[in-house]
């Protein structure tokens, strides 16, 4: 009965707290969409299946049951719903084709046949999930058998006396039977499959993402959250960092499957960990920015600077660029606003000319295709101060505000456009199609919502859970 584990993956859930820094929420139209999940993996179920449920021998003083055997397993499209304050209900129909032999003991002797027993039923489960030490755990709560039809054929109709009498053994063995596998799965196998989930995953040589669950699960009437708290740190450390998720204040739109929250407190322990102070230090014209830039000849600044034009006439220069900090990533209203302190050296004949202090900060929009996220520069703003300058005369703040204007509209903010054009593809797109989304930025977190398809990869990947789940 793996599907019930399968399922109930699917719709983990934990209440929100201070501490997630994302959140993934499910409404009805999801499980209704894991309803038609469960049917491909029923596929692969009801052919192994047979195999694994064990039906003991039964001892009636009157009569006995032995050699009992599923021969075939039809399981239906299940029913799952969530239960407020519980968990997880599952209710799944199915019928039963068993064979086995009977004995009958008549008078001073045993007679003996076989059966075949039809058995079209309800099987009816409740899985809490929890959360310990940063991980999900399952936990059944109960489980029940609804018998819609027992049809038992001893091939003898000399002995009906006795049907009576073995159904209610049979009914009784079915339902400890099957409701042991149910509750072995959702108490073992699933533990242990949550159990192997990797909680730290490396990036190449770069740094590691964490992800733990932030909270113990419980459930909504109309739909379920999962939030967590992720964050990016360098390899083989925990680093600490000096801020803290925001509360994520929102609530599920129904209207949608499914609902992604990220806040800026994961993308800042990106940028944290990968972007430090001096981390970003380069210099231009370089292999991806060309030498035959205006921007990159004094000429180009004989009207804002001629400072500098007057103490080095038509010469080439050169730009270095330097970050003092992380760049801190901010989701406001509609936008998301990303601010960095740098340092721009103006350099001629290898010299340093001009060092400017710019505290930059960036608005830009966002977008979605399907599973990509991509964005577009709205404005910017700088604020300047002058480090130091071998030029001449006094320069103005004005001028060094129309410098840096200059410099960054040629330099750093068409690399950092690109970047947002292109996009960042979300790691799901081999196995679900994103239909009829939704992409807000909210005060300190992103939402994104949308309802999902299977790809034909994300069906043959679920079909490939289901056997290893069976193994």
């Amino acid at each position: 009965m793996g599907v019930f584990y399968i399922i109930a993956l699917l719709v983990a859930v934990a209440s929100a707290t201070d501490l997630e820094s994302v959140r993934v929420s499910f409404s009805q139209k999801a499980l209704d969409f894991g309803e038609e999940v469960a049917e491909i993996l029923f596929d692969v179920i009801k052919d192994e299946a047979p195999g694994r449920l064990d039906i003991p021998n039964i001892d009636g003083g009157k009569f006995k049951l032995k050699n009992m055997q599923l021969q075939s397993l039809d399981l239906r499209k299940p029913v799952v719903a969530s239960a407020p304050m519980l968990g997880l209900m599952l209710n799944n129909p199915a019928n039963l084709q068993i064979t086995g032999d009977w004995s009958v003991k008549a008078g001073w002797w045993w007679i003996h046949g076989s059966l075949d027993l039809n058995v079209d039923m309800i099987v009816s489960a409740v899985t809490a999930v929890l959360e310990r030490n940063g991980r999900f755990s399952t936990k059944p709560l109960g489980c029940t058998i609804t018998f819609n039809d027992f049809d038992l054929d001893l091939h003898n109709g000399f002995i009906t006396w006795v049907v009576g009498l073995m159904k209610g053994k049979i009914k009784s063995e079915i339902q400890s039977s099957v409701c042991k596998e149910v509750e072995g799965v959702l108490k073992t196998t699933a533990n242990q499959m949550l159990a192997s989930l990797p909680q730290t995953i490396p990036v190449s040589d770069l740094f590691d993402v964490h992800i733990v669950a932030d909270a113990t699960p419980n459930f909504a009437s109309d739909h379920i959250n999962i939030p967590g708290r992720v964050t990016v740190t360098s390899q083989g450390s925990l680093d600490n960092f000096p801020f803290l998720p925001q509360p994520m204040v929102s609530t599920m739109d129904v209207s949608y499957m499914a609902c992604f929250l990220l806040s800026d407190y994961t993308v800042n322990t990106g940028t944290y960990t990968t972007l430090p102070a001096g981390r970003i230090d380069y210099e231009v014209p370089n292999g991806d920015v060309d030498a035959s830039n205006p921007v990159f000849n004094t000429a180009y600044f004989q009207n804002s600077l001629p400072e500098l034009y007057t103490a080095y006439p038509d010469m080439a220069l050169s730009l270095r660029i330097k970050n003092l900090r992380y760049p801190l990533v901010e989701f406001v209203q509609d936008e998301v606003v990303i601010n960095m302190p740098v340092d721009i050296f103006v350099k001629v004949s290898g010299q340093n000319v001009l060092s400017l202090s710019v505290n930059l900060t960036i608005n830009s929009n966002l977008s979605h295709d399907n599973d990509v996220i991509s964005g577009e520069i709205l404005d910017s703003v700088h604020t300047t101060s002058l480090l130091e300058t071998t030029l001449p005369g006094q320069i103005t703040a004005e001028q060094m505000s129309a410098v840096v204007d200059e410099v960054l509209s040629q330099t750093l903010l068409p690399e950092i456009n690109g970047v947002l054009r292109q996009g960042l593809s979300l790691p799901v797109h081999d196995y679900v199609t994103l239909n009829k989304g939704l992409l807000q930025a909210h005060d300190d977190f992103l939402r994104v919502c949308a309802d999902i398809s299977l790809t034909d990869e994300g069906k043959e990947a679920l079909k490939e859970l289901a056997r290893n789940l069976l193994d």
